[in-house]
């Protein structure tokens, strides 16, 4: 499967932006080398930093599976330091001011590849959110999940959003991250206080059943009240099993954590989990005053009372679909931004915008000139793009990544972004690491699904059939060999 970077930031260069990739395999910590294999760690003894690579001269690699517990770190400006050993490692601290990660601007990606080549994948802000990253799988289907936006308004909506604008870290002008707030331990312990005990007090005078659990072919239902101590008890049918929750503090809310913690084991935990999830992402929505469980998986009613999870609400609302991992029980009523495929071929991360322009989220096509032929980056030839094969596969795929207007850059399969060379008399070549004039296109509507291409020196892209079909833009006008189809992938 293969991992591939697009940096989209606008702000940052190919060579200020670095990842570096941990997973486990039986048991065993280990990194990713250069080549895309997994390499099991030393003992703690003589533990290694784990390798960070540059998006210039690295922006893929090749993943082979399993990779359990996988998480692909992103950093602008400098490699993260991330010690690892055979048997753990040492994250960078998001919240601890004398980290030697703290001051660089970082975020992460979580993936588990298993052993039958199924993945399991988010961008996650469980923690905290650092960068606009989106993530798209493809295999059996193309799925997006992740921020398409730019940075500048995620800050700006926190910003806007007191008490939650306390969340967000800086170090001199440069905005670092907003931490979600249970990882802030300045954040307010009592914010959650007054709806908590509206919901406590409500189910002291009512019961409240929750959404059914399937599970082995048996259905539980859990049905519980508040009794005079504060405690949540819930009976479990089939079964008559008894559950308990405490009040919750607002930290507990936030987190998941505390009274949500499972207890019990075998089934009694599966259901104990179960009923603490359904709560406490009840709370962190504010819904648990609607006492019908039902409809606790309608989106459109979450997060409108007065006091909620706004770092929760900011980031599903700016989010594609609306889905987000904010909050570690998030994935309830499917609202997370977890990806899953069995056959999957690639992940690509883009990190979109810093401040409000550049692009957006890539597309991945294929181009089919007018000899019925498909347009192919030919690395036996330097790149060079020439319109000579009659399939479609990695050389004939490209991404096409939309700019201002109706601009485009293209991305060739080797990572390498599309060129009209003019020192080369306008041919079109797979070979620069970032986009500029050269590698800007305008996309032109013609009828149908045809499209012309024109380039930096306002010169219509042509398939030279004259030169065996190769690429040149070099055109006053469209004509038959200034037309391509654009075919999605």
């Amino acid at each position: 499967m293969k991992l591939s970077i697009v940096n989209n930031t606008s702000q940052y260069k190919n060579n200020d932006i670095y990842f570096g990739i941990i997973g486990e395999q039986s048991g065993k910590w280990g990194f990713i080398n250069s080549n895309g294999s997994w390499q099991q760690a030393p003992p703690i003894s003589q533990k290694v930093n784990v390798p960070f690579f540059n998006l210039a001269s690295q922006p893929s690699l090749t993943l082979s599976p399993p990779i359990i517990s996988g998480r692909c770190w992103l950093s602008i400006g400098q490699p993260l330091i991330v010690p690892i050993w055979d048997s753990g490692f040492t994250g960078p601290a998001f919240n601890v001011v004398n980290d030697p990660n703290y001051h660089i601007i970082f975020d992460k990606f979580e993936f588990t590849y298993d052993s039958n080549k199924t993945i399991f994948c988010n961008t996650t802000s469980v923690d905290f959110f650092g960068l606009p990253i989106t993530a798209k799988l493809i295999g059996n289907k193309s799925q997006t999940v992740g921020i398409s936006g730019p940075r500048s308004q995620v800050f700006k909506a926190f910003q806007e959003t007191p008490p939650f604008d306390s969340l967000i870290r800086t170090v001199g002008n440069t905005q670092l991250r907003i931490l979600a707030p249970q990882k802030d331990s300045t954040f307010d312990p009592t914010y959650f206080d007054p709806y908590i005990a509206q919901a406590w007090q409500q189910y002291q005078s009512q019961s409240l059943t929750l959404q059914p659990l399937p599970y082995n072919g048996e259905t539980y239902i859990s049905t519980g009240s508040v009794d005079a101590n504060n405690v949540f008890n819930f009976v479990t049918t089939p079964g008559n099993t008894k559950h308990t929750i405490g009040k919750p503090t607002s930290t507990d809310v936030f987190g998941c954590a505390g009274v949500f913690n499972p207890t019990g084991s075998g089934l009694a935990q599966i259901i104990d989990g179960d009923i603490k999830n359904q709560v406490s992402s009840a709370l962190n929505r504010t819904i648990l005053l609607n006492s019908d469980s039902s409809t606790w998986c309608d989106a459109s009613k979450y997060y409108l009372n007065s006091i909620t999870n706004y770092y929760a609400k900011i980031l599903h609302e700016l989010s594609i679909n609306g889905k987000s991992y904010a909050f570690p029980y998030d994935d309830k009523c499917d609202q997370s931004s977890t990806l899953v495929d069995t056959s999957p071929t690639e992940i690509v991360l883009t990190l979109t915008a810093f401040n409000g322009q550049g692009t957006t989220p890539s597309e991945r096509i294929a181009l089919k000139a007018d000899n019925e032929q498909y347009v192919s980056a030919d690395f036996n030839e330097g790149g060079i793009l020439v319109a000579n094969r009659n399939q479609i596969s990695d050389w004939e795929t490209f991404e096409l990544i939309k700019l201002d207007g109706n601009k485009i850059g293209l991305r060739a399969d080797n990572g390498q972004y599309v060129s009209a060379d003019f020192n080369q008399g306008g041919t079109l070549v797979a070979n620069r690491s970032e986009i500029s004039d050269w590698e800007t296109f305008e996309l032109i509507k013609l009828d149908g699904n045809k499209f012309g291409l024109r380039a930096a020196n306002e010169k219509y892209v042509s398939a030279d059939f004259n030169e065996g079909g190769i690429l040149v833009a070099n055109r006053n006008e469209i004509n038959e060999w200034e037309t391509f189809d654009l075919i999605e992938r």
